[in-house]
This record gives C-alpha cells, sequence and structure tokens, in this order.
C-alpha cells in the first residue's frame, strides 16, 4: 500500500505535478523560426576553439521517461529538456574526447588573446534559471567540477514563470558561492513574444528605451543580490540588434550570446558569441565536432 503521506510520495507527485505544467503551458510557448533555424545550424561546427553550449533544464531520468512515454510528441520534453543520464553523459562524452571545459572569465580571455588555449574548448550555459538547474544540473556539474554560466530572467527568480518553479536567490547564491557558477543576464522582464506579431517584444519598432531600462534593472538587481558585475548577456529567442547591442555595451557588458551554431575563436566579435541549443538532433554533430569528424 502507497503511503500517501509519505514524503517520496508527496515528492513524485510534485514532479508528475511538473510535467503537467511542462506540456499544458509550452503548448502555447512554441519557438519563433528564427529561433527554430538558429537551433540546427551547425555548418560551421568544426575545428579547434570554443563551442558554447545551451540548455534549459534537466529533470531525473525516471521523471523524464515517463513524461515522453505520455506525451511523445510534446517537444518540449523530447527535444529542449535533457534527463541526468542524458546530461551526465554528454559531459563524460566531450571530456573524454579531449575537450577542455571552461569558465566564463577564460572563455573570454581566450576570445580577446588574452590567453591562448590549444585544442578545443567548451562552456556550459543556461537560461532561464528554473528549479530543474539547481535541483539537478548543479550536482552533476559540481561531481565533476565543471565551470558553467547561467543567465538568468532576474525578474522571475524565485517566481513560477512559464509553467516553471524559477530559482531562489538563495540557491543561487549557493552556486555561486560553489566557484563553479558565473551569473549573466538574459534580461529582466522582456522574455516573451509580442501577441500580435509573434516577435520578441524587445525587438519591436519604438522599444528601444524599454529594452535599455529593462537592461539597467537586471545589471542592478545582480549587483545588489549577489554582488556580479554583469559581463555577459544572453539574448531571448536567440539574437538582438544593433539598437540592443548598443544599450548592453552602455551597461558595460562586452559579451553578448546568441544562438548562432559555430565554433568561437579569437577574434570574433564579443557581441555575436554563437552557441548551439543542445537538442537530440544538435549533439551528433556536437559530438562529432568532439570526434574531429567536423
Amino acid at each position: 500500500m502507497v503511503d500517501l503521506k509519505s514524503g517520496k510520495f508527496l515528492s513524485n507527485l510534485c514532479l508528475f505535478a511538473v510535467l503537467v505544467s511542462i506540456v499544458f503551458i509550452a503548448a502555447g510557448c512554441r519557438l519563433t523560426p528564427t529561433e527554430e533555424a538558429a537551433s540546427f545550424t551547425s555548418r560551421d561546427l568544426h575545428g579547434e576553439g570554443l563551442v558554447v553550449l545551451c540548455y534549459h533544464r534537466v529533470l531525473s531520468s525516471p521523471l523524464l521517461r515517463m513524461g515522453r512515454f505520455l506525451w511523445p510528441s510534446e517537444e518540449e520534453l523530447t527535444r529542449y529538456t535533457l534527463s541526468t543520464g542524458e546530461f551526465a553523459a554528454q559531459l563524460d562524452y566531450l571530456r573524454r574526447r579531449g575537450v577542455r571545459f571552461v569558465t566564463p572569465g577564460e572563455a573570454e580571455d581566450y576570445l580577446t588573446g588574452k590567453k591562448s588555449f590549444s585544442g578545443k574548448l567548451a562552456l556550459v550555459t543556461f537560461d532561464d534559471g528554473d528549479l530543474s538547474v539547481y535541483r539537478e544540473a548543479f550536482p552533476i556539474l559540481k561531481e565533476r567540477h565543471i565551470p558553467f554560466l547561467l543567465f538568468l530572467v532576474t525578474g522571475q527568480v524565485g517566481k513560477r514563470w512559464q509553467g516553471f518553479t524559477m530559482c531562489t536567490w538563495e540557491q543561487i547564491r549557493e552556486m555561486v558561492q560553489s566557484g563553479l557558477c558565473t551569473v549573466g543576464l538574459h534580461t529582466h522582464d522582456l522574455h516573451y513574444l509580442d501577441r500580435e506579431t509573434k516577435k520578441p517584444v524587445f525587438l519591436l519598432p519604438g522599444r528601444e528605451a524599454d529594452f535599455a531600462a529593462d537592461t539597467a534593472r537586471g545589471v542592478a538587481i545582480l549587483r545588489d543580490e549577489i554582488g556580479a558585475q554583469v559581463r555577459y548577456f544572453a539574448y531571448p529567442y536567440g539574437f538582438g540588434n544593433p539598437s540592443t547591442d548598443r544599450s548592453l555595451a552602455s551597461e558595460g557588458i562586452p559579451n553578448v550570446f546568441t544562438l548562432r551554431a559555430k565554433v568561437n575563436r579569437p577574434g570574433d566579435s564579443r557581441s555575436f558569441i554563437g552557441r548551439i541549443v543542445v537538442t537530440p538532433e544538435s549533439w551528433p554533430q556536437v559530438a562529432a565536432w568532439a570526434d574531429g569528424n567536423l
């Protein structure tokens, strides 16, 4: 007989509720064509240099298997969420192939030529900052002593957002204090699409001042909450424009990440750092790059 009051049962019930939320919320949160295309463009994924990996969430293997069985056509579960086993296996695969995991600071020094690295480098990044990063991904990264960059939507920290429970400031501080986590900005509260045009709201005409104010607020919050000087920004939906680039530069943010899948090399523009969204379609190409087959 199942003990309905047991902590394990209640925990599993809560996790199942999270799965249901993911499925129903995701039904209204599909990728824009720009982000979709960026996720699969990997023609430039070859040779030595820095590959930046973009993850979103990691769920326990049994829970994710159940979700994929119940909702096999739900892309949020089948493409954009990894199991703990899949995530750990990917990290281990890259390390066995001699890929070196670097910190955001090392990546910055590499791109500016301040520090020289030979071979292939990887930087792990997470967008949004939902609770699975702290509960599932962080222990795996900590066990392997792999640094990572966490892009936060500062206005949603500690809240329920788009069907997900977000990390709290206390959890974020714990990750930062481990020495492995660096925090970047993913806007304060502009990570959504315009209802009419279905375009990122911060890219609409006449929203330049809104983006600048939003960025300034996010920078101030990260400074106040964790004492961080923000040097890293990731555009929601993959890309910005010259106006948003200027706003970021005026806030002293030199490193801007996109969703252009590429190998980054010294001398490349730091206002257009490429990342590859890790999906079942893109991972084999990342693995082939690590193997030297691309």
